[in-house]
């Protein structure tokens, strides 16, 4: 009787096992680039048709929507913090990130600037906690812009310290008149 089955010494087989994962990503690489080659054909057919292929991505406003030019109708006749502040004790409750301190200078508008409330705030928390209470709060006051933050770690923690520069903007004398 003739035995057919043949065994790979136990000291190949690393050998054999790294032989077939180089045949594989070899393979791999070859039907990536065969359906690159492809789908560049086909576009190359599309585009040379005159034919555009549907978007499937965000798409961009109208021409004829244009945004407002004068942007300072849109922010509020008078700056308050009041409501900034409680927005980010909440946010703050929420993320588990704790309200250290606040700092607030207050310019007022003329009739060619705007009127401003320079703020700093002091945070402590992890990362994300403070990104979320940053996030939520500019996306809640789009009078409020984002001027300066510093993130440096407590010592003997986790947790960071950041210091964040906030602008609050109202209109100017001359805005508000109109």
């Amino acid at each position: 009787m003739v035995n057919l089955v043949v065994r790979w010494p136990l000291h190949d087989r690393p050998m054999l096992v790294c032989m077939s994962a180089l045949v594989a990503s070899a393979a791999l690489m070859l039907a990536a680039s065969l359906w690159r080659a492809s789908a560049a054909a086909h576009l190359a057919r599309i585009s040379s048709r005159g034919e555009v292929p549907a978007q499937s991505g965000p798409t961009l406003p109208a021409k004829d929507a244009a945004p407002d030019a004068d942007f300072t109708v849109h922010l509020p006749e008078t700056a308050a913090i009041d409501a900034l502040v409680r927005d980010i004790q909440r946010h703050g409750v929420a993320a588990g990130v704790l309200f250290v301190g606040l700092d607030a200078a207050e310019k007022p508008p003329t009739a060619e600037m705007l009127g401003r409330i320079d703020v700093t705030v002091l945070l402590r928390g992890r990362y994300a906690g403070i990104k979320s209470v940053l996030s939520q709060v500019l996306g809640r006051f789009p009078n409020v812009v984002l001027q300066r933050l510093a993130v440096r770690r407590v010592t003997g923690g986790e947790d960071l310290e950041a210091s964040i520069g906030l602008v609050v903007l109202s209109r100017s004398a001359a805005a508000a008149r109109r």
